[in-house]
């Protein structure tokens, strides 16, 4: 009896609640997933949505009653939005007439143009964004280097999940991006966030592992990737993602890399492997070529670079605890947390809600003093290697972890392998 009912009142939600109340997530009825499948048929993509969160102690008297008293528990369920708690964010300015977010084409997602509280959502319910963000992205634009799915939901959770990385939220482009990406809903709406002036038609092309060139507007900067004249790239490598531009060299070298590209002189022994140039944290890496692997440490945390302290450039956080010592110390690991003191400011990451640990090894390099989420590494055998499928399964390494999905959950067609520069990534498909 109680089984039909609530079925009826789910079904009956999807077409008699507006939209925008539909929005929420259903993580909190999970144990109730046969009346899910109804509100999947009713509600167009509800289960999908995930711009809103259900609170999870479920009146389920109420619902069993009246589909009236369901209807109203949604209504009063309503995700609190960045400008609910922080309203003098760069992503707010703007956006008081009339909710739209300046110098940001809107995704056309349907959650509204006001910017989302990441931190308001726990860290499963960032993961699972991350994860939806990134099968759709590799759906739509083709993965590549950064974007591979495996790289690309580490990124975005690491955006995303306040609980695990309270002190280096994205800030500037970067937090205009991630929002973008996050209320992205359909291929149009990721093409917009990657290519703010529109998907550049291929002019070149390489052969079967194509040819790759740079595209930089409005801030975003993608390594795109053609093998058909005047089609679209098959593979994309959102560098912004991971806070770096893109650099190209035709006869050595097209990627992701921080501000110098090739243009670089590794340092000597007796200098610090990285430093300062602005905002920039660079880092020279003998080749050949030789490759600045540096980030732009304005796209998070106090959105500054300090290397004041003389052992390299560290990216400065907030939020954080007053601290003394090293103005920027080496990261070190407390148990499966990385931490740190950078000019003043103490920061913790979480590797656990990644799937990770804290590597000693790993937080000693000179990577981690301006990169502190390189600490995080998977135990035990690393997985390694080229992306695979296995019918709607991907399966991708990042931080020598495993990284999988199954494109069905999502709503997506079968998993695909696409080569991009000699190197195999796997995508859902397009439904």
């Amino acid at each position: 009896m109680f089984t039909s009912l609530l079925r009826e009142s789910m079904r009956r939600l999807g077409t008699a609640v507006p939209a925008h109340v539909r929005k929420v997530r259903l993580r909190g009825l999970l144990a109730l997933r046969p009346s899910l499948d109804s509100l999947a048929t009713s509600g167009k993509h509800a289960l999908t949505m995930k711009k809103a969160r259900l609170r999870y102690i479920f009146a389920m008297g109420a619902c069993a009653s009246i589909v009236v008293a369901c209807v109203d528990l949604f209504h009063s369920t309503d995700f609190r939005t960045l400008c609910d708690s922080d309203p003098n964010n760069a992503a707010c300015q703007g956006n008081q007439d009339d909710g739209g977010r300046d110098g940001q084409t809107d995704s056309g997602g349907d959650s509204g143009d006001q910017p989302l509280d990441f931190c308001a959502w726990s860290s499963a319910e960032a993961h699972d964004e991350a994860v939806r963000i990134c099968a759709w992205f590799g759906a739509c634009e083709g993965p590549a280097g950064e974007s591979a799915f495996g790289n690309c939901v580490m990124h975005a959770q690491f955006a995303l999940d306040c609980d695990a990385n309270p002190n280096f939220r994205p800030t500037g482009s970067a937090e205009l991006l991630w929002q973008c990406l996050t209320k992205a809903k359909t291929c149009d709406d990721f093409n917009t966030c990657t290519f703010p002036k529109g998907v550049p038609a291929c002019q070149f092309t390489g052969g079967s592992s194509g040819y790759s060139g740079c595209t930089t507007n409005s801030g975003i900067a993608v390594v795109s990737t053609c093998v058909q004249v005047n089609d679209p790239p098959i593979g994309v490598d959102l560098c912004s993602m991971a806070n770096k531009t893109c650099q190209a060299d035709q006869s050595q070298y097209v990627g992701c890399t921080g501000n110098l590209g090739l243009m670089c002189t590794p340092p000597s022994s007796s200098q610090p492997a990285s430093n300062c140039s602005g905002s920039w944290a660079q880092s020279c890496v003998s080749g050949p070529p030789a490759i600045d692997q540096g980030i732009d440490c304005s796209g998070f945390g106090a959105s500054k670079c300090s290397s004041s302290g003389g052992n390299g450039a560290a990216c400065v956080p907030s939020g954080g605890d007053s601290c003394s010592g090293a103005v920027s110390s080496q990261p070190t690991c407390s148990g499966d947390q990385v931490s740190a003191c950078v000019d003043g400011q103490h920061y913790t990451i979480d590797c656990t809600k990644f799937g990770l640990t804290c590597s000693p090894v790993a937080a000693a390099k000179a990577t981690s003093l301006y990169d502190p989420f390189a600490a995080c590494v998977a135990s035990g055998t690393a997985c390694a290697g080229d992306d695979t499928c296995n019918g709607y399964a991907i399966m991708s390494c990042s931080h020598g972890a495993a990284v999988g999905i199954s494109c069905a959950d999502l709503h997506l067609g079968p998993c695909r392998l696409t080569t991009v520069a000699a190197k195999t990534y796997a995508a859902c498909t397009i439904p």
